[in-house]
Parts: structure tokens; sequence; C-alpha cells
């Protein structure tokens, strides 16, 4: 909340400071704002701090009952179970897969919620002070929308081979360590070595596959981010020289445009990157 009051405010006071006191040449007006500004910010600082703590904590209480409680379910499987399934991928889900869920709420959902939050507060800030251009910066939403849930649905699948075949490799590293002196013993090392490193290429192609997905995500939609800054600037350029409205206006929006498509990107990147997280809680919640 105090991170979402700073991004609606401060856009506010630097279009005040330009209309008010910088084109009307009063240095006492413009300092006064630039210190409400500073506090803002402070604001702001604060809160983003308090943020990353509290989820910190959150995310590792969360970690450490999601591991206890899986480990107590084993404990409840059958001798069948344990025939079938292989030791390493059991340790995959209880440490690896959960780390990935950990880091879901330690970053990403941190992230996401300060920037729901904040794009409401930007949001109503944008239609207080016009809603032309409000309605205009809001314009490339939906090609946001559309060219993520195109992404995020194929790296759903990537990232979900990644965490199979993590799980594939850790299954035969164990069972490999566990007879590596019978292994000796009957010359099977060179053997195995081959196995490992099948399973090791196999890991990393998924890896490589679920990177590239992403890779090419973030170059959208900060292309979609600049066009929509262009219309804003445009719009709010030809408003001006209609006398519509003033110049601290346009600044104000133009502010308002690069913190209003920032967190949208973050939520977009964030719902690509949480589909590894995902495909490890079906592996964690299938166990």
């Amino acid at each position: 909340v105090f991170v979402s009051v700073q991004q609606a405010v401060a856009p506010a006071l630097i279009g005040t400071a330009v209309d008010q006191y910088i084109t009307a040449g009063n240095y006492p007006g413009l300092v006064e704002t630039m210190l409400m500004l500073a506090g803002v910010y402070v604001i702001g600082y604060v809160g983003f701090i308090g943020q990353i703590r509290l989820m910190g904590m959150v995310s590792q209480r969360l970690l450490k009952r999601l591991r206890t409680d899986i480990f107590s379910h084993t404990q409840t499987l059958s001798l069948g179970y344990f025939a079938r399934e292989g030791t390493g991928d059991l340790m995959s889900r209880l440490v690896n897969d959960t780390d990935v869920i950990g880091n879901l709420f330690s970053q990403s959902l941190t992230q996401a919620l300060g920037s729901i939050v904040g794009l409401i507060g930007i949001i109503i800030a944008m239609f207080v002070l016009n809603w032309q251009l409000a309605l205009v910066t809001l314009i490339v939403l939906p090609l946001m929308f559309w060219t993520t849930h195109y992404f995020s649905s194929r790296s759903r699948v990537a990232y979900r081979d990644t965490r199979e075949t993590l799980g594939h490799l850790s299954t035969h590293l164990e069972e490999d360590l566990n007879v590596i002196r019978e292994a000796q013993v009957f010359g099977r090392t060179a053997l195995n070595i081959h196995h490992f490193e099948h399973d090791n290429a196999a890991n990393r192609d998924a890896n490589i596959r679920a990177a590239g997905i992403t890779a090419a995500f973030s170059p959208t939609m900060d292309v979609i981010s600049t066009l929509g800054t262009a219309l804003v600037a445009g719009v709010g350029g030809y408003l001006a020289f209609q006398d519509v409205i003033t110049v601290g206006i346009v600044v104000a929006f133009l502010n308002y445009a690069e913190r209003f498509f920032r967190p949208v990107q973050q939520i977009s990147g964030l719902y690509t990157q949480m589909q590894s997280a995902f495909a490890a809680g079906e592996r964690v919640f299938d166990l």
C-alpha cells in the first residue's frame, strides 16, 4: 500500500511542479514540492523493504511446513510405491521442487502483489488527472494480455519438462552412487557414465527450451510498452497543442505510463516464471 501511494502521488507532484512552479518561476514553491516528493519516495522505500521482509518470512515458514508435510506423507506410503519410484526423484520433489515453490512466495509473489496494488493506485490517479489520456494508456493492455497467455502456455510445458528431467537425473544419480562399488567390481562404470550423460543432456535441453521461451517474452513486452508510451506522448502532445491539457499533465502522464507499464511487464514476466513453480507444484501434490 505504501509503495502504491508513492507510485500514484509522485507523478502528480511532478506535473504540479511543472505547471505551477517551474513555468511560473516560483522557486520556493518548487522546493516545497520537491521536499514533498522526497518524503513520498521515502515512504515507498520503507514500504518496499517491509514488503520483502514480510514475504521472506512467510515463504520460509511455508517452505518448512510443506517439506514437513511431504516427508510425513512419505512415511505412510507402501513398500510397493518405493519399489516403483526412485528415491532420488522423491528427494528432488522434497528439496528442489519445494525450493522453486518457496522462490515463488519469497520473490515472484511479492513483486506480483506489490505490482497489482501499485497498478490500482496508478489507474485511479490517471483517471482523476485526465480520463482521455488514461484510456490511451490502457489501450495496449489487451495485446499485453494475449502475449502473456501465448508465452505462458508454452513455458509451462517447457518448465514441466525441466522438473521431470531433473527428477529422472536425481533418481539415477542416487541409484548409481549407492551401488558404485558393485559397478566398479562388475565393470559397469562406463555404462553408468553413459546413462548419466544422457539424463544430464535431457535436463540441459529442457532448460534451454524453457530459457528460450522466457528470453523471447521480455523483449516482446518491451516493444508493446514502448508503443503504449509513444501513444501517450503523441496524444498528450496533441491535446497540449490544442490547449486542452497543460504540459505538466503530459509530463505527469509520461511518468504514469512508465510506472504503469513497468508493473504490467513485471506481472506478465512473473506469470511466465510462475509456470516453473506450477510445474513443481504439480509434482509435489501428485505425490
